[in-house]
């Protein structure tokens, strides 16, 4: 995997973590957070027991296993963009957080037929409303053929997240999974079947 590729992933796991954790905050401590960046201790937000409390939330969430409070400094919670950092450091390499069903002679193994297609013609259709690009086969490159590129790709991955109300991890998440429409089909089967679905509504916050 390239350089590039590489700092893409990077930039979507980190905007998804965020997204996450915005979401977390107000699920288990009932704070709205307006930006990324707003100083949680300054504002009063947080306050020990809320940390104890939120600690347990993340690795719940996160499925990790932080250092004990008394090994952590506080900075590490001072805001979204920090705690991003806290779970970018903290997470288990070994974590496939995408759900990928094991592989099948080395390769992704495939969603059920009859759902694949229904989920495919969707995305044709989200193709077309939300980029206005029509694919003639599911099994186009949408890369090779143009339809999509670096950009595109970001807002393609959050438009799947959004129109069928899934979350999609991207640290494990090889690019070839979402370079046709049955590939990316595969992929929201595969997460509806995991049983993962969430709805990522404070995306549209951080774009």
């Amino acid at each position: 995997m390239t350089p590039y590729v590489d700092s893409l992933r990077s930039q979507i796991l980190r905007r998804d973590i965020t997204a996450q954790m915005a979401a977390l905050l107000k699920e288990s401590l009932a704070i709205q957070v307006g930006s990324p960046d707003t100083d949680l201790i300054e504002t009063g937000a947080l306050d020990s027991m809320a940390l104890v409390q939120l600690t347990h939330a993340i690795e719940e969430r996160f499925g990790l296993k932080l250092p004990p409070m008394s090994e952590l400094d506080v900075d590490a919670f001072r805001s979204v963009a920090a705690m991003t950092d806290l779970i970018l450091d903290h997470r288990p390499e070994s974590v496939d957080s995408v759900g990928n069903p094991p592989p099948v002679n080395g390769k992704p193994a495939a969603a059920p037929d009859a759902a694949r297609l229904a989920v495919a013609g969707e995305i044709q259709s989200l193709l077309v409303t939300e980029f206005s690009v029509r694919v003639d086969s599911p099994d186009e490159d949408l890369f090779h053929g143009g339809a999509l590129d670096s950009m595109t790709l970001v807002q393609f991955i959050l438009a799947l997240e959004n129109h069928f109300g899934i979350q999609i991890p991207l640290d494990d998440l090889e690019l070839e999974r979402v370079t046709s429409v049955t590939r990316a089909a595969d992929l929201v089967v595969t997460r509806k079947l995991a049983g993962t679905a969430v709805v990522s509504e404070t995306l549209a916050a951080f774009r």
